[in-house]
């Protein structure tokens, strides 16, 4: 033991412990690659969202004439972006036109999803500025906005209508279970920088809010199908009509799958991916009160390959899993007008999630509920809320894996409570004052307040400012994890004659939350047919999760009591700063009658250890070559974003690294008739290349690959 110096051992281990660690539940070996997700195979499922679909046609209603064309809504649909006029709701719950917001916002048409040639809601967010994208497996994605992110990122909060999608379990998102079908879709909210006074913990960075389309008996009823390389296939259905009353249905369904990916090194491919979702809404509305209601229920299937430390070989284990995962949503809304000024809203959901794999089982029962009030006195604007989110998980561990669970089962209470007040100081000053208080079981009670202040010169020209904080709270997976083989340090004779295990706790410590302080600057212009936006922001991080060493190493002997590791015990606390700066850059603009454009810069420089920089960049054109033909080219740059946007990437010297690159995309809309339209989509043009790796568990980075798919889409 002389010869293995304590301070050998603590420099060996933070070069793998890296600062702030969150320790996610692995899967061992792949045991059955069919899709049997509630015991409807994928024809099978084909064939019931035919049914479906034929069934609802048999109800439609005659067509109306006098309807918008396709083309006339994407024109209407981009105008509204290039003039700012284009309203959100996510900034501060307020409904408010884009070009009079103080925050760094932007918005993800459906057009530009659909021009962009994305086959899935996370594809679909490179567009935007400040946001960091990277795939890491067929159906795991890091995402980060303003480069704190990864696969299990606790500084982005993403909701759907208004149900927070965050888990409380092992945190982030499962962006595979968000399979809601594209044409779905209205438009994505993108939020960037602290909005946890309006929306509570864990909106740190941003905020990613999915807004569905509603149910309208004048949408005509669609039916795409697609396929193309790499196994891609699938299809989707929807339809809407009138279901007595002023109530209006809508149905909508998916299935799809692709072929998973290929490790850098051959050794490993994924076996194909596969989802499938079907929903119902109903609504309600006219110019006072509003009602909505949605039923979901999804499935997917996923066997990405994850790595462990195994205690008996002393060795990092790799191996498939087979992840199993079914679920469903109900949500339920309403608003009501009190005069042309106030109104309140209601908003309640209860969602399920059933995971089952090789290793543990996880399964989530999640209650939300929020109410709120707006008024107009005088020059305020006044908005107060309430919001509770109950998560009740259990997290079972199964034999032929070392790590558990303390308590297995938790329930996990949280509660917040907002007020904001919108200034109108003079005709060309605004100012917002706002704050929330949140409490989570989790963790402590928080205060987190914002200022932000909006100065309109002219029309034109708008210059914001906003100083906020904002918290993140901890996951089980960081309080209650217990005796988890974290990582291994190979034996180096002769200073280190054993290899090194090192054993991590969830945290004993006071439970602290990471806490943001953020100093933001924007300036917006438009013009007729072009506008520009610019931020720059300056973030201020304390109190992040870091795995520190505890005690001396003890050596473990075999079953012949025979020397044969090192025992390292490690824990989580909170005592990691760091900061990050940078700037953002988007423009809209119509360069002529029948050419758009969007384009987006981002550039980031985060300071830990070291100073690492990063930048992105995205670039849309879309061209009307003819009424019927639409020509889109999309480039998209990266760079750096393996250090910045994982938070923990702890092993990319062992498994490899992400790459920067250069890709495009390319599609073609072709209207063949008001009925049948074509899209020719041609992905990742380029050469396959990494872009990330899970944060922990990792194995060797895997390719994304370019592919190609002819999807078309009948319209009744």
């Amino acid at each position: 033991m002389s010869d293995v110096p304590g301070t050998k051992i603590i420099h060996l281990a933070r070069a793998i412990l890296l600062p702030a660690a969150r320790l996610k539940g692995t899967t061992e070996r792949l045991i059955d690659t069919g899709f049997t997700t509630m015991n409807y195979p994928l024809l099978r499922k084909s064939a019931l969202l035919i049914s479906l679909f034929t069934a609802t046609h048999s109800l439609s209603f005659a067509s109306d004439t006098s309807k918008s064309t396709a083309a006339d809504l994407i024109e209407m649909d981009f105008e509204e972006l290039v003039n700012m006029s284009v309203e959100v709701q996510s900034a501060g719950k307020n409904l408010t036109r884009a070009m009079d917001l103080p925050y760094a916002a932007f918005v993800i048409s459906a057009s530009d999803i659909q021009n962009s040639g994305s086959q899935s809601i996370v594809e679909a967010l490179r567009l935007a500025p400040g946001v960091s994208v990277n795939q890491i497996s067929a159906g795991e994605w890091a995402v980060g906005i303003r480069g704190v992110g990864g696969r299990f990122s606790r500084f982005v909060l993403v909701m759907v209508d208004g149900r927070i999608a965050y888990n409380s379990a092992f945190s982030g998102v499962n962006w595979d279970e968000l399979n809601i079908p594209l044409q779905e879709i209205d438009h994505i909210e993108i939020i960037r920088g602290p909005n946890a006074a309006a929306w509570g913990a864990n909106a740190v960075n941003g905020i990613i809010h999915i807004i569905t389309r509603q149910p309208d008996k004048t949408r005509t009823a669609e039916l795409d199908v697609w396929g193309g390389s790499s196994n891609r296939a699938g299809m989707s259905v929807s339809k809407s009509f009138a279901a007595g009353g002023d109530w209006q249905l809508g149905v909508a369904g998916h299935v799809t799958q692709i072929d998973g990916l290929e490790t850098f090194d051959k050794r490993y491919e994924e076996p194909a991916h596969k989802t499938w979702r079907t929903s119902a809404k109903l609504t309600n509305a006219d110019e006072n009160h509003s009602t909505n209601i949605a039923f979901e229920i999804f499935g997917a299937r996923q066997s990405p390959e994850w790595s462990w430390v195994d205690y008996n070989t002393v060795q990092t284990r790799f191996s498939p899993i087979n992840e199993k995962k079914t679920g469903w949503v109900l949500q339920a809304s309403h608003q009501q007008n009190i005069s042309s000024s106030t109104y309140w809203k209601v908003r309640s959901s209860l969602d399920r999630s059933d995971r089952e794999t090789d290793l543990y089982d996880w399964d989530s029962l999640n209650l939300q509920v929020d109410a709120e009030v707006v008024g107009k006195a005088g020059d305020h604007l006044l908005s107060a809320g309430i919001n509770t989110r109950s998560t009740d998980s259990t997290i079972a561990i199964k034999e032929n894996f070392s790590m558990a669970f303390v308590p297995e089962q938790r329930k996990v209470n949280h509660y917040g409570i907002f007020v904001s007040d919108v200034y109108q100081v003079h005709s060309k000053l605004q100012l917002t004052l706002s704050a929330r208080l949140d409490r989570s079981e989790l963790s402590e009670t928080n205060i987190q307040p914002s200022i932000r202040a909006l100065w309109s010169p002219d029309k034109n020209n708008r210059f914001w400012f906003a100083a906020s904080q904002a918290s993140s709270t901890p996951s089980r997976a960081i309080l209650d994890i217990s005796n988890v083989p974290y990582a291994l340090i190979p034996a180096q004779q002769p200073a280190q004659p054993f290899p090194i295990i090192l054993i991590l706790d969830g945290h004993t410590g006071d439970k602290k939350d990471t806490q943001l302080k953020a100093l933001e600057l924007g300036y917006r212009k438009t013009f007729n047919t072009f506008n520009f936006d610019f931020t720059l922001f300056d973030f201020k991080y304390s109190d992040e999760v870091t795995a520190v060493l505890t005690g001396e190493p003890e050596l473990v002997l075999d079953e012949n009591f025979m020397p044969s590791y090192l025992r390292q015990s490690a824990l989580f606390e909170n005592s990691q700063d760091f900061s990050s700066t940078g700037a953002e850059i988007s423009i809209h603009a119509s360069l002529t009658d029948y050419w758009s454009t969007q384009f987006s810069l981002s550039a980031l420089s985060v300071e830990k250890t070291e100073t690492v920089k990063s930048s992105n960049a995205s670039l849309l054109n879309s061209i009307q070559i003819n009424p019927d033909i639409r020509l889109n080219f999309w480039l998209r740059y990266s760079r750096g974003y393996d250090d910045t946007a994982s938070a923990f990437a702890t092993n990319t010297d062992i498994y490899g690294t992400a790459d920067n690159y250069l890709i495009a995309d390319a599609s073609i809309n072709w209207s063949l008739s008001p009925a049948l339209s074509l899209d020719f989509i041609a992905n990742n043009i380029g050469e396959k290349h990494g872009e990330a790796l899970r944060e922990e568990f990792a194995t060797a980075v895997m390719l994304v690959e370019p592919y190609a798919l002819l999807k078309a889409r009948f319209s009744f």
